[in-house]
């Protein structure tokens, strides 16, 4: 689990060296409390992302950074996830 800080990982391939994702880490309980609708992990854009996504990444060689939602990101998603449970 993130604590207040961000995690950037990389892989030594050099394709794609210079592309760069930021990710936003929500929690794991939107997975679990969503039923599996929702994920833990969402591009800035707002598109759901998961950890396939972050290894092929990887392995594509993108720079991932991966951070905590702000305030009013994790508002936005716990929105989401009361209107999934309604």
């Amino acid at each position: 689990m993130l604590t207040g800080q961000m995690i950037t990982m990389k892989t030594e391939n050099t394709k794609n060296t210079k592309k760069k994702k930021t990710i936003i880490y929500i929690g794991e309980h939107f997975y679990l409390n969503s039923g599996t609708i929702m994920s833990p992990l969402y591009s800035v854009d707002g598109a759901r992302y998961d950890y396939g996504y972050l290894g092929r990444d990887l392995e594509a060689g993108f720079e991932v950074h991966i951070r905590q939602a702000t305030g009013k990101e994790l508002k936005s998603y716990i929105d989401r996830l009361r209107n999934l449970q309604k």
